[in-house]
């Protein structure tokens, strides 16, 4: 699938990230937002992330269609986050975004990935399995550690 790309998000990207995290359903994946996410609790989140954090977004040709972030990189095991509008669901974007990322990190001298995933989300399961990953245990409560070694 080669009409997906990442693109580096800025801050005039706020809104969009904003969008993609508020889209129906999108949510439902994450383990603490509350629905609907408030625009003063967006920007929050989005101005507490520090230097060590990259936030990218997922392009399919030229149409925007998800986020990807990736935080811990003072960590040797740095962590993976995404989403996608629900009408971009199972097309195999999120996978090629996925193992975008993860050569991003390879490039950049690590050896390991993380994240985090709901129980219940079948769908991400699959696509962090498809991406290498391997699900080490239980993180929080109805969530699952998963690991890839790059």
């Amino acid at each position: 699938m080669t009409n997906v790309y990442l693109k580096p998000a800025t801050d005039e990207d706020i809104e969009i990230y904003y969008d993609i995290r508020n889209a129906e359903g999108v949510s439902d994946g994450f383990y603490t937002q509350k629905k609907p996410l408030t625009w003063v609790e967006h920007v929050n989140w989005w101005y507490s992330r520090n230097r060590d954090y990259r936030r990218f977004i997922i392009h399919y040709g030229n149409i925007v269609v998800g986020l990807l972030n990736i935080g811990q990189l003072d960590y040797w095991s740095p962590g993976i986050g995404y989403a996608l509008y629900p009408e971009f669901w199972g097309q195999g974007i999120g996978t090629e975004a996925v193992k975008m990322a993860l050569i991003w990190l390879k490039k950049r001298g690590y050896g390991y990935s993380h994240t985090t995933c709901l129980k219940n989300n079948e769908r991400s399961i699959n696509l962090l399995l498809k991406c290498g990953f391997n699900i080490l245990g239980t993180a929080r409560e109805g969530e699952f550690w998963l690991t890839v070694k790059l």
